[in-house]
């Protein structure tokens, strides 16, 4: 959930203080913490300059630079530049006059090395709206989400979802796992489903503000609804939905911005009532886990498993969606097989579920690496790199450690001869696992709870 921090509004605080308006700044601390509750939504209440500021902020201290199709990177923007694009598009908004730009594609190289992954990246005054979005509807979703959906959800990461798995298995002793993914998620997207989805959520939190059943003793500054009904502010709404997500044209009925910030909560809004209600409970599954498009099933037999994909092919195709035709079953008992779930593949040693490091792994870490030619400085970027790969990959460091020649022979090709020194790798290396084992048993706790 998004939460108030004092420390998001030092820029602002110091300009505001300087002509002695120190109630300003607290009522934007409280205006900004009220948007995001996300007990209440209307349009101003997402739009208002002061959130929008709030917003650019983040954005900046997020430090995601790539430039839209104007050219212009958020690190060049001084504050009073965030001051004037968040007045100018609050006003925009209100007089119906903005319109989203186009987005910038960007190809990003896979990491199994096969084909690219399209980023479409919108400009500063885009994305400062589709955070606001974004930062005003995450709360709402967050009450709603399944606790099996693992992926883009603050708290929750790839880690965890695996420590589950792994605590099921050997907890359970049920070994058969059915794999699978959506196929091209973020551009199949049926636009028409994800905005009946929003539709009904939205409208119950505009009901709540035209009743004022919940106004008594609560600040609400200058969030006074743009439209006379709740109908007429749930539309509004859903249109900053709309442009938060694809610049397209009306007529596109599918697909939505991959790389936006609001496009991977919505993603997840969509999989929580496509999927997980839909399949939460089910006898036939011993245990089930999402992490974004990712599905991966656990089952007593592959009878089961295979029965199971099916019907959700076929319920998917329904929605105009559809899942990738590589998808597994696997019994991990079976030592010839070892299938891939999220970058490591999955066997079972001695009744003890095992990750170890694939090609996308390394694929990854190439990648990465060969981008950091474009930093200031990319010495320091690659080592940053290599340090977040090392970190995110501590599964695979349960039982052996890294294979630091394989990291080195990597960074030589890519040109960088003084990346970290062996012991800095295998310290890395080292808390990596720490991470991993307190993971690991946070997961066997609560599922023996």
């Amino acid at each position: 959930m998004y939460r108030y921090r004092t420390r998001d509004l030092a820029e602002l605080g110091e300009r505001l203080l300087t002509v002695g308006r120190r109630s300003r700044k607290r009522g934007l601390r409280r205006s900004v913490r009220f948007s995001r509750s996300g007990n209440m939504l209307t349009v101003r209440m997402v739009v208002h300059h002061e959130h929008l500021f709030q917003c650019f902020l983040e954005l900046k201290r997020e430090g995601g630079d790539a430039p839209g199709v104007d050219g212009v990177r958020i690190s060049e923007l001084a504050t009073r530049d965030g001051v004037h694009l968040a007045m100018k598009l609050c006003e925009q908004i209100e007089d119906e006059s903005y319109e989203p730009s186009p987005r910038r594609p960007v190809k990003i190289p896979k990491d199994n090395g096969k084909g690219y992954r399209t980023l479409r990246v919108p400009t500063v005054q885009d994305r400062m709206l589709a955070k606001a979005v974004d930062a005003c509807l995450t709360p709402v979703w967050e009450r709603r989400f399944h606790p099996n959906s693992w992926g883009f959800r603050r708290g929750r990461n790839t880690l965890q979802m695996l420590a589950h798995l792994k605590a099921d298995v050997e907890t359970s002793g049920h070994t058969v796992v059915a794999i699978a993914d959506v196929a091209n998620a973020f551009d199949s997207v049926p636009l028409e489903l994800v905005f009946a989805v929003h539709r009904s959520v939205i409208s119950e939190r505009v009901e709540r503000y035209f009743s004022r059943l919940e106004l008594h003793d609560c600040y609400i500054p200058q969030t006074a609804a743009m439209y006379l009904d709740a109908e007429s502010e749930t539309e509004g709404l859903l249109e900053l939905v709309d442009w938060a997500l694809t610049a397209s044209p009306p007529e596109v009925m599918h697909g939505i911005d991959q790389g936006g910030p609001y496009s991977p909560t919505a993603m997840n809004a969509l999989l929580h009532f496509l999927h997980d209600v839909a399949i939460d409970g089910l006898p036939c599954l011993s245990g089930w886990y999402r992490y974004a498009d990712n599905l991966v099933y656990l089952f007593k037999n592959a009878a089961e498993g295979e029965s199971f994909l099916q019907a959700i092919a076929d319920h998917f195709e329904k929605h105009e969606l559809r899942l990738k035709g590589d998808r597994q079953i696997v019994d991990l008992a079976d030592p010839r097989v070892a299938p891939e779930v999220l970058g490591f593949t999955v066997s079972l040693v001695d009744r003890n579920v095992v990750y170890r490091l694939d090609h996308k792994a390394w694929n990854g870490l190439r990648n990465h690496l060969a981008t950091c030619h474009e930093a200031d400085n990319p010495p320091a970027q690659a080592r940053a790199v290599l340090r977040g790969w090392l970190q995110a990959n501590g599964p695979a460091f349960d039982d052996q450690d890294v294979d630091a020649s394989r990291i080195f022979a990597i960074a030589r090709r890519l040109g960088f001869r003084e990346l970290a020194t062996a012991q800095e790798v295998k310290s890395w290396s080292e808390q990596a696992n720490d991470r991993w084992q307190a993971t690991v048993a946070d997961a066997t706790q609560a599922q023996a709870a």
